[in-house]
């Protein structure tokens, strides 16, 4: 299989999407009517980014509309990393379509649990006239390879490395039972932070981040200025998120000019991005926007 990434990236990185999972359902709520009002960078899609030329972190349903919307030619993914195996990030039959429409090998990359659920979806369709599965014929244009946590591998020329984040939800050790990762990405001479959809961080992966100085970190705000219980909620508010920028300062793990970014917004709890993002400036934090171009 041709990898793209082999040549130089020109392109920067895009956030195919910014919100949580909550931006699915459709309550009768004052905040996504505001939101849908507003229209423009107060609408989020769940959660994506885009790592030019051929690279996509994160599937799920919204991932084509935003490829389309954002006039990024389908046929150029080679790969898709996945975070964790929660709908909002990783959907496994929208990736075995996507993939089959494509005119080369998709290659996902994913923990053991990402693997067995395509393969689970490669062998087996729902049959809802039967109300059971049934095998499928179909062949896969998927290979997939499974990654660890701290476990570095390369696409291309991106160096990639898995970290165990802090993903818990409504019990404390529910990271035992569906791990989730981040991953710092570097290339271009630079480095990148992905960590959605993780509370404070795991103190074996800070030991871990502490051997790099980051030019880019995106990291969890789900909850906005709601107050949360940290143990139970596998995700941050603004004054978690603010408490994890101050230790990454004072373990001086940010370039001098780091974009600090702020990312999966919860729209029940998160008001419109026109409402906010100026008042996070203010503090250094940028405010992720769908189709946000991140310079690289």
């Amino acid at each position: 299989m041709k990898n793209t990434m082999d040549s130089k990236i020109t392109t920067n990185l895009r956030l195919l999407g910014t919100g949580a999972a909550d931006w699915k359902e459709e309550p009768a709520r004052s905040e996504i009517l505001k939101a849908k009002e507003l229209g423009g960078r107060n609408i989020r899609r769940l959660c994506s980014l885009f790592i030019p030329p051929d690279t996509i972190i994160d599937f799920t349903s919204d991932t084509m509309k935003a490829l389309h919307d954002y006039d990024i030619d389908e046929n150029s993914i080679h790969n898709i990393i996945i975070t964790h195996g929660h709908s909002d990030h990783f959907q496994p039959i929208e990736i075995m379509d996507f993939a089959a429409h494509l005119s080369h090998p998709l290659t996902v990359y994913g923990n053991i649990m990402v693997k067995n659920a395509l393969d689970f979806i490669f062998r087996n369709r729902w049959n809802n006239s039967k109300g059971n599965f049934e095998v499928t014929d179909k062949s896969s244009n998927i290979q997939v390879k499974t990654v660890s946590p701290e476990k570095s591998f390369y696409i291309g020329k991106v160096k990639i490395t898995p970290v165990l984040a802090n993903h818990m939800i409504d019990k404390t050790y529910f990271i035992l039972e569906q791990q989730a990762l981040n991953y710092i990405l570097e290339f271009e001479g630079k480095t990148l932070f992905y960590g959605l959809d993780s509370s404070f961080v795991l103190p074996q992966t800070f030991d871990i981040l502490k051997h790099y100085r980051f030019d880019i970190a995106i990291f969890d705000a789900t909850f906005g200025y709601k107050e949360i219980d940290s143990a139970k909620s596998g995700h941050q508010n603004f004054s978690m998120l603010k408490n994890t920028i101050a230790q990454f300062r004072t373990a001086n793990l940010f370039q001098k000019q780091a974009m600090i970014i702020a990312s999966h917004m919860s729209f029940h709890y998160v008001a419109p991005y026109d409402e906010i993002a100026g008042e996070l400036e203010k503090e250094g934090i940028i405010l992720a926007y769908d189709g946000m171009v991140i310079e690289f």
